[in-house]
């Protein structure tokens, strides 16, 4: 009959197991954390954009491709996400090319970003040949849909004490669906393109 092993041998194996599952996990639990307590932080690693805590939460939804109009899903990749309200004239045209270069100049990590234009409805047939001519802009036209995302937008997107705060025309939104930065029409495609790899690697230690 094979006798079993000593107490101290199973207590020193039980303990390996468990000190290696903490090491595994450790990564998760400290993203978990620092992404529910962002005043953790250190203070070398703030971002340009500005934090929304807590983040909204975007629903997913199908999207459609400008050019060609095959289909995609908010969830999964990282979006810089543009708010408007249909025409989508130079101010929007001008956002639309900074976070198109956003994505080319992210590199090996292009694939894990997506661009989209959330419009209730776009208004004429010059816009629509306008947003067709953009590489892989994805639009979110559904009218109800799309203006309760926005509006979302701007209830969440307040001051702490009812600040007044420059409007957004870009947000960061991750792969859940969470929008965790907003940005002016101000920001340069430098800033949030650091932002964006930050948040890749950071996301890394989540995968």
């Amino acid at each position: 009959m094979k006798q079993s092993a000593p107490a101290p041998a199973r207590c020193r194996t039980r303990y390996l197991v468990g000190l290696l599952a903490l090491l595994f996990a450790a990564p998760m639990l400290l993203a978990w954390w620092l992404q529910r307590h962002p005043a953790w932080l250190p203070t070398g690693q703030s971002q340009y954009g500005r934090l929304l805590h807590p983040p909204p939460e975007l629903p997913d939804a199908v999207l459609h491709h400008a050019m060609d109009g095959t289909a995609a899903r908010l969830y999964g990749k990282w979006t810089l996400l543009q708010p408007d309200g249909g025409r989508c004239a130079a101010a929007c045209m001008q956002m639309l090319q900074q976070a198109r270069y956003v994505r080319l100049i992210s590199g090996r990590h292009s694939h894990h970003t997506q661009q989209l234009l959330l419009a209730g409805g776009l208004s004429g047939e010059a816009t629509r040949r306008r947003l067709a001519a953009q590489p892989g802009l994805l639009l979110y036209q559904a009218p109800k849909a799309a203006q309760n995302a926005l509006d979302l937008l701007g209830e969440k997107d307040q001051g702490a004490a009812g600040d007044t705060l420059p409007a957004a025309a870009l947000y960061l939104v991750d792969p859940r669906g969470q929008v965790v930065l907003a940005y002016t029409a101000e920001a340069s495609v430098g800033a949030i393109r650091e932002d964006l790899q930050r948040l890749l690697r950071y996301n890394r230690s989540l995968e």
